[in-house]
């Protein structure tokens, strides 16, 4: 770019895909190179060509290829030769050697005695490695950065620990994104590294702020103490990530059926086995508990993750003290109150719940991280906080009380200090009346109504379904709009974009016989878009929808907030569905509701993969939920005015949506007086 010459680079189709969004960056900057990408056939021209509005070109033999160089020399921007007059690479697996064939395998195969079933890996990985276990699900990847992602994915859906493996340091640093997510989220994966080459940084120390421990193997008698720890730490139940890091010394010293023997004879102490023992709180501040709950009239309870397992037990403190249960996005993903959630709290969650909230003389959290501290959930009004983490007990307000120890422990203390000793019979609510779906039509489609559609149809779905949500705009349409799904997979960070495809493949790949949906932005899907070569092999209901509104929305959207004018988060246009079909997926583009249904009802009869690419304005502006603060109102109308007419719509689509939910709200309350 700096110097205006045209460039040029090698690679094969499988790899092509890996770098998606750097193409996609060089047709927006009509950056000069040309991609040679040796490929078997051309059949896939066409779509590749479409998806990015850049030349691809087909080259069958050598002089074919020397004339369409200099045909792609006279481009303006980037173009791509695909060709079969190269040799694709063959000596993929030349650095591989028996030593590490038998050290990768032995080590496998100790995890494997530990409970793990499942191994992520790259197909450089796997072919450097040659790994093959009879006792492991090896999954090959197809974007680098999806082993992790699917790994935490494995544990989110299904609680099992799942394992990720890199041999080089540019590996390493494609996981980090999932590895963080896990982190975050306290799933339980196992990363392995082999430095089969010499790595000049150090893992332990690219991991150390986001490993529970990091062990380093390197051929002395202490490697079965190390593997001991590490394996410790994951068969005990501890989450996060833990790390080991095989050097070379340690292939070639020849110690893995060591290893492994050491591993299966491992007695893991009860202790350890997800029973960290009892947190109690103090019995006075339990009996202050009880009397703020006594006194007050207008109670709220919200639910966060860490309330799971402790269902009855909210289920029976809400019907005796008369107080809805509001979720957050974790306990949504959780399930931890089924379908006795009255809302979802949040900026991205129901105004009517916010609202509700702040009126409340007494909110109880139950749960609840630290981080939705960032959502203003309460107001001034004292708060009873009951969660296994001190954290959570620092910026309560005044007159708070902070219950430290095990959710399900502390509600019952809670109930047992109720006046009333009956305990609830039926804490069943009843049935929710029949939802209607939302109106179909030719008008162009939008965010909101791409969710709702999608919440419609999988209520009267006969099979349970998993949605899988990406980070972004999308993540607020999905929480605040698709309630019917059985199960949710979030990333914790909100951070972690390009989570949702692989997530989805990992889910129908596990349960074939469920209905698996990702949704995802267009700048999401762009970070692990390779993984659709992946999901194009899934044989059970997989349905990818991306909210394709040509920006990073959620970027857009901040910049009115804080009245900076929008200058960079537009996208060139990329046509996902010809993207998929180049990755031998079934896709197709939806620019109206009436598209998007018949499209969305059409995948899910089928028995297999489908992208549905949903044209969504990029200025739909959601509306906040909860009390909008006056610096957010100045901001916006700041940075609609340093945008000029681009920003009109997005203004009026604001204006709609605040109208709208006032509107709601209003016929809502005169309902309730009647």
């Amino acid at each position: 770019m700096a110097a205006n010459d045209r460039c040029y680079a090698l690679t094969e189709l499988a790899f092509l895909d890996q770098y998606i969004a750097e193409l996609s960056t060089a047709a927006r900057y009509a950056v000069p190179v040309t991609v040679i990408c040796s490929a078997e056939s051309g059949a896939t021209v066409r779509d590749l060509a479409q998806a990015f509005q850049i030349p691809v070109f087909w080259a069958g033999n050598p002089s074919e290829l020397s004339s369409t160089l200099e045909q792609a020399g006279r481009e303006h921007g980037p173009a791509v030769i695909l060709t079969s007059a190269l040799e694709a690479e063959t000596a993929l697996s030349g650095g591989t050697t028996a030593a590490v064939v038998d050290f990768t395998n032995d080590l496998l195969g100790a995890i494997a005695s530990r409970g793990i079933d499942s191994v992520y890996l790259s197909r450089t990985s796997c072919a450097r490695l040659g790994a093959s276990r009879a006792d492991l699900d090896l999954h090959v990847v197809a974007d680098t950065q999806a082993a992790a992602m699917r790994a935490t994915a494995a544990f989110k859906a299904a609680g099992r620990s799942a394992c990720a493996v890199v041999t080089s340091p540019a590996e390493l640093l494609a996981q980090l994104n999932g590895l963080y997510d896990a982190s975050f989220d306290s799933a339980s994966v196992l990363l392995i590294s082999f430095e089969i080459d010499r790595w000049f940084l150090d893992p332990v120390d690219v991991l150390g702020e986001i490993s529970a421990i990091s062990v380093v193997l390197d051929g002395t008698d202490q490697d079965s103490t190390r593997l001991r720890d590490a394996l410790l730490t994951v068969a005990g139940g501890g989450k996060g990530v833990t790390h080991i890091h095989v050097t070379n010394s340690a292939i070639t010293a020849g110690n893995g059926s060591a290893l492994v023997e050491s591993a299966r004879s491992l007695d893991i102490p009860t202790s350890l086995i997800g029973l960290p023992g009892s947190t109690v709180a103090a019995h006075d501040e339990i009996a202050r508990a009880a009397e703020l709950i006594e006194a007050a009239e207008n109670i709220s309870i919200i639910v966060g993750r860490g309330a799971t397992g402790a269902r009855r037990e909210l289920l029976e403190l809400a019907s005796r003290i008369g107080a809805p249960l509001y979720c957050t996005m974790g306990a949504l993903a959780a399930d931890v109150v089924g379908d006795h959630c009255d809302g979802l709290v949040g900026t991205s969650g129901h105004d009517e719940a916010m609202q509700n909230i702040r009126r409340s003389q007494l909110v109880i959290l139950v749960g609840v991280s630290w981080r939705g501290s960032a959502f203003e959930l309460v107001g001034s009004s004292p708060v009873i906080s009951v969660n296994a983490d001190p954290l959570t007990f620092l910026r309560l307000p005044p007159e708070s009380i902070g219950l430290l120890g095990d959710s399900r422990e502390m509600l019952e203390a809670l109930i047992g200090c109720s006046n009333d000793p009956v305990g609830v019979t039926n804490t069943a609510r009843p049935g929710a009346p029949q939802r209607t779906g939302p109106r179909e039509s030719a008008r162009q489609l939008r965010a909101a109504t791409v969710a709702q559609i999608i919440d419609h149809e999988l209520a009267k779905a006969d099979k349970a379904s998993t949605l899988s949500v990406d980070v972004g705009i999308n993540t607020l349409w999905a929480y605040r709009f698709v309630r019917s799904a059985s199960r949710y997979l979030w990333t914790a960070s909100f951070a972690t974009m390009g989570f949702a495809v692989p997530a989805a493949v990992d889910v129908a790949v596990r349960n074939p016989e469920e209905i698996s949906v990702a949704i995802v932005g267009d700048g999401g899907i762009g970070i692990t878009l390779a993984e659709l070569r992946n999901a194009a092999k899934v044989e059970s209901t997989t349905v990818i929808v991306v909210f394709n509104n040509g920006a990073l929305a959620a970027i857009k959207f901040e910049s009115w907030i804080m009245g900076w004018p929008d200058t960079s988060s537009e996208f060139a246009p990329v046509d996902f569905a010809s993207f998929a079909r180049h990755c031998g997926l079934p896709a197709v583009t939806a620019r109206t509701s009436e598209e998007f249904g018949n499209a969305f009802r059409s995948a899910l009869r089928n028995d297999g993969p489908m992208l549905i690419d949903a044209r969504i304005p990029a200025v739909e502006a959601p509306a906040l939920a909860g009390r909008i603060h006056v610096r957010q109102v100045v901001g916006l109308l700041s940075g609609w005015l340093r945008d000029g007419k681009s920003a009109r719509s997005g203004a009026w689509s604001m204006v709609k949506a605040v109208g709208t939910d006032a509107a709601v709200q209003t016929i809502r309350r005169i309902g309730r007086r009647e």
